[in-house]
């Protein structure tokens, strides 16, 4: 999420210093949007499979491919969020 974070603000500035269009700006927050709120998900689930493990006394293995699944959508997320910033920034 930091990293993230940082990225985030790191093309916010890049943007400004750029002079973006009102419709760049959209995409630019829509896809930060994107991306911090599939970390918000990605920490919400990985939170309800450590209790549902620690509950159950599982391995971790046993919850291991929900975490996997979560963080598969932020590496989508991120990987679209770059798209854009590639299309909008470059």
């Amino acid at each position: 999420m930091k990293i993230h974070g940082i990225i985030g603000v790191s093309v916010i500035l890049v943007g400004l210093a750029m002079g973006l269009e009102r419709w760049e700006w959209v995409a630019v927050f829509l896809a930060i949007g994107l991306v911090m709120g599939a970390e918000l998900f990605n920490s919400s689930i990985e939170e309800l499979a450590n209790v549902v493990r620690d509950e159950n006394k599982l391995a971790y293995e046993a919850t291991r491919k929900v975490r996997d699944l979560a963080a598969g959508a932020v590496l989508v997320a991120a990987i679209m969020a770059g798209i854009v910033g590639i299309v909008v920034l470059l």
